[in-house]
């Protein structure tokens, strides 16, 4: 029985582990739209049981959430400046005020650091 027990408690994590890699590469679909690579009929299957669209993902989508995806592809550190240019490229609509109110709503995230003139934004070790 604690065999059993075992091994339905590591397939719990790994169903747990499963969606929120699921959850990270629908955001990561709807960031990138059009920019993002075709995935073959199996994968998007995994992926999400109906058709998706990417305009509806990123509709949903926040600018923290972006914001996230943004730093942790770039080893957690960027600055504001960054963030704008690389929403600019994939044509995504945020102002300054938006991107300042994302970073000070969710200090759990986000920390701000100063180098010189330089601001960067960095994710929070958890």
């Amino acid at each position: 029985m604690a065999r059993l027990s075992e091994a339905y408690f590591r397939y719990l994590d790994l169903l747990h582990e499963q969606e929120q890699i699921r959850t990270r590469i629908l955001k990561i679909f709807g960031v990138l739209g059009v920019h993002s690579p075709d995935v073959s009929p199996s994968l998007a299957k995994l992926i999400s049981p109906k058709k998706i669209n990417s305009n509806e993902v990123r509709q949903e989508l926040k600018i923290w959430e972006i914001l996230e995806l943004f730093l942790s592809a770039l080893d957690d550190k960027a600055t504001v400046s960054d963030f704008k240019s690389f929403l600019y490229l994939l044509d995504i609509k945020a102002t300054s005020q938006a991107i300042e109110s994302a970073i000070k709503a969710h200090p759990e995230l986000f920390e701000e650091h100063t180098k010189g003139r330089e601001k960067f934004l960095t994710l929070r070790r958890q």
